[in-house]
């Protein structure tokens, strides 16, 4: 496609295709609006012997490069590919279950596992990180270019506790030797390094550890060369020795202990479970405590790859992703019954044989929890149900996170679709909160309203427009000044239909959304979509104005009778461009709410009169 312009051999072949997908429903040319820069005399002649068939050869060889490139976004849309593409949705796999047509469609149900502190030593030690940022990382006291640093810290140790007192152990140990290794530039720069490389499991997306860390090094060497603030350091450092001094009086592991509970329980009843962390370290603290009752019924899959327990040497081995998955399976010699995980093992690795879930930890980004999640609500799963156990700290920021993953956004129990803005928004509202920006009342207040905000969009005035040299099709028969797709999406957006439901969602296989919803992937849910367009009533459609975002997901064709096909099947976005028509009937259905007076005077433009009226 992207050599019809400028290979003149290959046009005939295109276009012989893309007869093929007109004839089984691809939007066909429209002779009435010719893209730029075709007059619409020619452009009819042309459109005349396409659908002839006749003399075509040398008209296509004439055609000047720049009349074939404005062809090429009209051609994109009539390939037999995309005709007969069958995209499966959650929501569509649900019907098909429904009426008998596939099997192995799990239901979700999730379980709080709440933790209470049941020692003074735990309630001591979790409540002392206040005072440990309060006392050496006021965001208020750091120069401007060196927050970044101090603040991912923060969120860093804050993660950290949450998720086990020996990763936070883990990390206090590692900052007080930083500390000590300042006065040797190399020795810090090596040491930071390892630091970066441990501490950096998981950040959601925040922004580049080693970057942060290097500002934080490069703080602790400015501070270490001027014997006025050396003292400053010294008492960090003799405070980090104190605080690792009250975590090892720590002799009762009550977070652990709920979490024993309720691994014994799932086992007993027959389950093979998954436990998720965050943190290697936590990871490890995990297996050191179960390895000597369920030995090489254990398994990992981590960042440092798979892991085995070999009772030969009594110890732990590294295995190949294929022995994990091999083992994973009913009908294995030494299946696992027990699979511990960090994110990365929510990467790759599909595991419906698995029936139960135990997050150890939470990330404050909901599509990390949809990854794993994943991992085992899959089509084959054999279970009728897949269990979700949700650990968490009552009255900390766990439980906050826990309350927003379950409450408002309903990841345990859903899978993830038209999220809203919360999906942003809650990993950068955690952050402010674990940094000391913001309070924890103030925290649930901002969640609480990203969870009502819709989708927003950069609204741009319309007035009097035509179709750029970008938009080929369909158009309204007003206009002078060009109608961009960026335009077009931002007046889209701003216009639903009502019974339409739209959200910015990630790209397939991302992991996070575009801020701008008329440049990212949506998620659209048309419950009276008009019968022609085939959609069911709560069917999801991943859609883009955005080229490139569907040029990056293109349609990928598999047989509806092949469930195994069903399952690998890679999710394509659909393009909303002129001659679509999933759009013209969008624009032919549209009577939303416009825009409130409101909604222009915080964008500083005037009130556009609706594009669609004559």
């Amino acid at each position: 496609m992207s050599a019809f312009s400028i290979v003149k051999k290959v046009r005939n072949d295109v276009i012989r295709l893309s007869r093929i997908a007109v004839a089984n429903g691809a939007p066909d040319f429209d002779p009435r609006h010719p893209p730029a820069p075709w007059p619409t005399f020619e452009w009819q002649n042309v459109v005349g012997e396409i659908r002839r068939g006749r003399g075509l050869g040398l008209v296509l060889q004439q055609l000047p490069g720049n009349r074939a490139e404005a062809m090429t976004p009209l051609l994109s849309r009539q390939t037999p590919l995309g005709v007969f593409t069958f995209r499966h949705t959650r929501a569509t796999l649900r019907a098909y279950q429904e009426r008998g047509l596939v099997q192995g469609l799990a239901t979700r149900v999730p379980r709080d596992a709440p933790v209470d502190f049941m020692t003074t030593e735990e309630r001591q030690a979790y409540a002392r990180i206040d005072q440990l940022c309060l006392q050496f990382y006021r965001l208020a006291d750091v120069a401007p270019g060196e927050r970044s640093g101090v603040g991912f810290l923060m969120a860093v140790f804050r993660k950290r506790l949450a998720s086990s007192f020996t990763a936070f152990h883990k990390s206090l140990e590692r900052r007080r030797d930083l500390i000590q290794e300042a006065l040797d530039e190399a020795l810090a720069s090596e040491a930071f390094k390892d630091f970066a490389e441990e501490e950096d499991d998981d950040q959601d997306g925040e922004l580049d550890a080693r970057s942060a860390f290097d500002r934080e090094r490069q703080r602790l060497m400015r501070l270490y060369s001027d014997p006025r603030s050396r003292d400053q350091l010294d008492g960090e450092r003799n405070y980090l020795n104190d605080y690792i001094r009250t975590l090892n009086q720590i002799l009762r592991d009550s977070k652990f202990e709920v979490f024993e509970e309720q691994l014994r329980d799932l086992i007993e009843s027959g389950h093979r479970v998954i436990v998720f962390t965050q943190y290697l370290d936590t990871l490890d603290f995990i297996r050191s405590r179960l390895e000597h009752r369920f030995g090489d019924e254990i398994g990992c899959y981590s960042g440092r790859g798979g892991e085995v327990w070999d009772p030969s040497t009594n110890s732990w081995k590294t295995v190949e992703k294929a022995e994990i998955k091999a083992r994973s399976k009913r009908d294995h010699g030494t299946p696992i019954r027990i699979l511990l995980g960090t994110d990365a093992a929510s990467e790759g690795l599909n595991l419906q044989q698995f029936s139960a879930l135990i997050n150890y930890d939470l990330p404050w980004n909901p599509m990390r929890v949809e990854q794993r999640i994943g991992r085992i609500d899959r089509i084959g799963q054999q279970s009728e149900r897949v269990l979700i156990v949700n650990l968490y700290v009552r009255h900390t920021i766990e439980e906050d996170t826990y309350d927003t993953l379950r409450n408002r956004i309903r990841v345990f129990q859903e899978v993830v679709g038209p999220l809203q803005p919360i999906l942003a928004e809650m990993p950068r509202i955690l952050r402010q909160l674990a940094r000391g920006e913001i309070e924890l009342d103030e925290a649930r207040r901002q969640l609480a309203e990203a969870e009502q905000r819709r989708p927003s969009v950069a609204i741009q005035p319309f007035e009097d427009y035509s179709i750029d040299d970008q938009d080929v099709g369909d158009r309204p028969h007003v206009g002078r000044a060009a109608l961009s797709q960026k335009r077009l999406a931002a007046w889209c957006l701003a216009h639903p239909v009502p019974d339409m439901q739209i959200a910015t969602v990630p790209e397939p296989g991302a992991i996070t959304t575009t801020a701008d919803g008329t440049e990212g992937c949506l998620s659209i849910v048309w419950a009276d979509a008009p019968h022609h367009l085939g959609l069911h009533a709560q069917e999801e459609v991943l859609v883009t104005f955005s080229g490139e975002v569907a040029d990056r997901h293109p349609p990928t064709a598999a047989s509806p009778d092949d469930q195994v096909a069903m399952a690998k099947l890679t999710e394509s976005v659909r393009l909303l461009t002129w001659g679509d028509p999933l759009l013209e009937a969008w624009l032919g259905a549209i009577r939303g709410t416009p825009l409130t007076d409101a909604d222009y005077k915080v964008s500083g433009l005037a009130r556009d009169a609706d594009p669609f009226i004559s």
